[in-house]
């Protein structure tokens, strides 16, 4: 399908004429930009809306139009990644500046097609906010675009929930203090809390550095009789990182059965490695993260990560490095990977065992140790956004509780990296934050621990990170 940016001029010609004037600096227009692709227009606003037919909203017509490429994603794997940022692009959510259409559009044509909309167009807030009249003005400027832009009463308009699917009942979880229908209160003592550094790593997007296989052992692997969707996988991830990610796809239902195939065979560590390193580089692209994400081939995935494991003290530290980058790149996919057991497996707990076997196996050396701190934290930060959203997390209790422990243990033997420290503390910080109080194992767990002095005590050793040292020991555990 082919996918298109709309781009419309919500100033009406106005930011053309006055910008220079007023601002300072001539800005051509006040960008209001929607996906189009299949005969439906997307555009957040009122939360994330549909038009149909495209180019029939409040805007009129659009001012220009931008090919963004084509997609071969699958429709079940995009409605789930719209539901996932429908969880984020709710109506109260939006900001002019901060939190507005073009961010949705961005992240949206990232996950269909692999690239991002025109820099010009998404930088324009912040070329807004860097002159002292848009600076001075920033919230009387929000407050007159936000009707303009959140129009809902329109004949051709769809909210994306409605139209796609309805949404299934969920069960009111047993209340307890601090606790309310959706498992987190507005009450919580955390709402209260001040967590700057924390907030910081909740937007942490860096990229874990991936090592590809040779040409050589690619046409070695071919000539051993694998499938020939090896051949397509090697092309997508030898193009060049540095560009756009512009490729097509390749068949990715094919390589998931592919290696189901190949990881059968566990006389040789080599097909693993280069599968993982494969699967790695290839899962930089969020379609590929978000179609493994949504719930495809997820018994390939768990016999994947159960082999590595199942590798003891003979897997390689490049071998469990890439298994934890694949568990840190599924869970920035920007999909809720399922927490249900799917076809007798349960993929969330799997990862959690790898995470927490990486943690806690001594002589790991510092790369394996950082590789797997993120990958918690990660997987933690999902649960803490959940919870942001009035949600309950995903993870059981014993799930949460082998995930503490593992992480505990961790800060507590961490004598030398600061950067597996530093995502070991966000780990906990992100697994604890909203989760409620009270009779809860986890807490308790952390209570017997003494898990307030282990996390305090590292500020001797690593007085670079007192602040979140600060954060996850001082203020985030002080409501035990």
């Amino acid at each position: 399908m082919d996918v298109d940016l709309y781009v419309y001029d919500i100033s009406r010609g106005l930011a053309r004429q006055y910008s220079g004037a007023f601002l300072g600096v001539h800005i051509e227009a006040v960008y209001h930009t929607s996906i189009v692709f299949g005969g439906v227009e997307y555009f957040f606003g009122a939360g994330i809306q549909t038009c149909s037919p495209p180019a029939s909203t409040h805007h009129g017509r659009p001012m220009e139009v931008i090919r963004l490429g084509t997609t071969s994603l699958p429709s079940d794997v995009i409605a789930t990644y719209l539901d996932t940022l429908s969880e984020t692009y709710t109506a109260d959510s939006y900001d002019l500046f901060l939190h507005n259409c073009n961010n949705f559009t961005n992240d949206f044509s990232e996950f269909l097609v692999g690239k991002t909309i025109p820099e010009r167009i998404g930088s324009l807030p912040r070329r807004v906010m860097e002159t002292p009249f848009g600076a001075m003005m920033k919230q009387q400027i929000d407050a007159a675009m936000r009707p303009v832009v959140q129009q809902s009463s329109h004949p051709s308009y769809g909210s994306y929930g409605s139209q796609i699917r309805a949404p299934a009942p969920v069960a009111a979880p047993a209340v307890n203090n601090h606790t309310s229908r959706n498992g987190v209160a507005s009450g919580h003592p955390h709402r209260r809390l001040h967590l700057p550094v924390l907030d910081l790593m909740n937007q942490d997007s860096s990229a874990p550095i991936q090592v590809l296989p040779s040409e050589e052992e690619i046409n070695q692997l071919e000539k051993s009789g694998y499938d020939p969707a090896l051949q397509s996988l090697w092309n997508f991830v030898r193009k060049d990182s540095s560009k756009p990610r512009q490729m097509p796809l390749p068949d990715l239902d094919s390589i998931g059965h592919m290696f189901f195939k190949a990881i059968q065979d566990p006389s040789s560590t080599d097909p693993l490695r280069i599968i993982l390193q494969l699967l790695n580089a290839a899962m930089q692209d969020r379609r590929v993260s978000g179609f493994f994400a949504a719930g495809n081939h997820q018994e390939t995935l768990d016999t994947l990560f159960k082999q590595v494991e199942g590798l003891g003290s003979a897997c390689s530290d490049e071998i469990r490095i890439c298994s934890l980058q694949i568990i840190e790149r599924l869970f920035n996919s920007g999909i809720t990977v399922p927490q249900q057991t799917i076809g007798g497996v349960n993929l969330i707990s799997t990862m959690i065992d790898t995470i927490s076997d990486s943690l806690t196996l001594p002589a790991l050396n510092a790369n394996v140790r950082i590789a797997a701190s993120r990958g918690a934290a990660t997987l933690s930060r999902s649960e803490s956004l959940r919870r942001k959203q009035g949600k309950q997390g995903s993870l059981s209790v014993d799930e949460a509780l082998g995930l503490a422990s593992a992480v505990l243990h961790a800060i507590n033997a961490e004598e030398s990296s600061a950067v597996a420290l530093r995502y070991s503390l966000a780990a906990l910080g992100f697994l604890m934050f909203l989760r409620p109080v009270g009779d809860d194992d986890v807490w308790e767990f952390l209570e017997v621990s003494n898990a307030v002095e282990t996390v305090r005590l590292k500020a001797e050793q690593f007085p670079q990170e007192e602040k979140l040292i600060r954060e996850v020991g001082s203020v985030l555990f002080d409501i035990q």
